[in-house]
């Protein structure tokens, strides 16, 4: 079996193309919503019009990553706050998608507290007493989910 390449592709793009020399057969992998995993033989111009939209994914992906890098750096602006790393500043620059992605997989304290602090800019304060506990319970689970992220991201 020679599938194509790993590709870096969108995530509403969810399957891996297949073609099988031995037997000059052409596949469309795909998993179900049961999360089985399904080979579909298709035609050459089934495959490669699959293989164009996986092309036309990576052209946009880099120009999103071309845009992105050529916007000016500012620290101001980019930083949360005086106290964030540069590990928590990439995080937060992954593409949004891989980004949403890895902050549902976390569990739901996590997922939680890092949606409350980094996207509605809610202070470990404001959680803490929202969810009545202590800051330091806030700090110590968005740590956790920071780690986590950066391990489901690398």
């Amino acid at each position: 079996m020679n599938s194509l390449p790993k590709r870096r592709r969108k995530k509403e793009n969810p399957y891996t193309l297949l073609f099988e020399p031995e037997s000059n057969k052409y596949y469309v992998l795909f998993k179900d919503s049961r999360g089985i995993l399904n080979k579909v033989e298709v035609s050459n111009i089934i495959f490669n019009a699959f293989n164009r939209f996986e092309l036309d994914d990576i052209s946009e992906l880099h120009k999103v990553d071309k845009h992105l890098d050529m916007n000016p750096f500012d620290e101001e602006k980019s930083y949360k706050n005086e106290g964030e790393s540069l590990d928590d500043y990439i995080i937060r620059k992954s593409t949004y998608e891989d980004l949403m992605s890895a902050i549902n997989t976390l569990p739901d304290i996590q997922k939680r507290r890092i949606k409350k602090y980094y996207f509605e800019e809610k202070t470990q304060k404001q959680i803490a007493d929202e969810e009545g506990c202590n800051i330091r319970a806030v700090q110590y689970t968005l740590n956790i989910a920071i780690n986590n992220l950066k391990k489901l991201l690398n």
